[in-house]
């Protein structure tokens, strides 16, 4: 899948969202793709420059260069594992710092690709612990809105509401860490501490309505029945709720800009929302 380059900030994006992640614009894909051009090497050697351009800052490009080795025949053994899962924690910390607010599609395919492993979930943990890394209120707003588009993506792999759930928690307790962290940082001259702490409410605000809305349809439902419906769902070529998840994230992001009246109307139509994704995701045992 390529991405979507937004006009008004320049961040590139997966172009189903329909709107910049970062900045809030609707934008349609009609813009040209970013496309990272994969050396023609051996999958041995692929996996090194993946490894090199991760401690350079080039997400990206390492996570093509893992996925072009992966499909040559490569698994990665427990060690190589591992380092993988480090270098692009790390990674996403130097993107962080630059600004950069990304979907990484990448992400997916690699962890499909890789039996017996959880690469985005693993991913998604790392990230976590490396909160400290953040210097300034600008890195930490980018990190864990990194943070928050990789657990949305995490949706399209696990379709296990209880395994969902178990990351939920874990990003509500990192949401809350970078709440608290927020006024120890500096701006850095870079961005508004009012327009952080904004930045971060909309985050925090997308990942409890999401974990919210996991919780009810594991209480709703008995655990045969989330069986069959993790079951049913992975059998599906297209993960339907999936969308309406992005839906969520993309009313949160107008809602950080919108008047009284217009929030009135946003947070009603999050609500109608949330019960959507339940419902749609329900629906299948039927």
């Amino acid at each position: 899948m390529t991405n979507t380059i937004c006009p008004e900030c320049g961040s590139t994006f997966d172009p189903s969202a329909g709107f910049c992640p970062k900045c809030g614009r609707e934008v349609k894909a009609t813009q040209s793709p970013k496309t990272y051009q994969v050396p023609d090497k051996s999958p041995e050697e692929l996996m090194a420059v993946g490894f090199n351009h991760m401690a350079d800052g080039n997400y990206d490009e390492g996570l093509a260069c893992w996925n072009k080795a992966v499909d040559g025949g490569i698994v990665p053994d427990d060690d190589t594992y591992s380092r993988m899962v480090d270098s692009a924690g790390a990674c996403m910390v130097i993107i962080s710092s630059t600004s950069k607010v990304d979907y990484h599609p990448g992400v997916v395919d690699l962890d499909l690709k890789l039996d017996d492993r959880d690469f985005a979930s693993d991913l998604l943990n790392d990230i976590r612990g490396r909160l400290h890394q953040c210097t300034t209120q600008p890195s930490l707003v980018n990190l864990s809105t990194n943070h928050m588009l990789l657990l949305t993506d995490c949706f399209n792999l696990y379709t296990d509401m209880r395994d969902m759930k178990v990351l939920c928690d874990g990003s509500r307790d990192f949401m809350e860490a970078v709440r608290a962290r927020e006024g120890e940082m500096s701006s850095d001259g870079m961005m508004e501490p009012e327009k952080a702490s904004k930045y971060i409410d909309t985050n925090v605000d997308f990942i409890n309505r999401i974990c919210g809305t996991v919780d009810r349809i594991i209480d709703r439902i008995p655990p045969e029945t989330l069986d069959t419906l993790a079951d049913k769902w992975a059998d599906q070529s297209t993960l339907s709720y999936v969308y309406d998840i992005k839906v969520v994230l993309n009313v949160c992001i107008q809602l950080r800009v919108a008047g009284k009246m217009m929030s009135k109307l946003l947070t009603k139509t999050l609500d109608s929302q949330c019960n959507i994704i339940a419902t749609k995701y329900i629906s299948l045992s039927k």
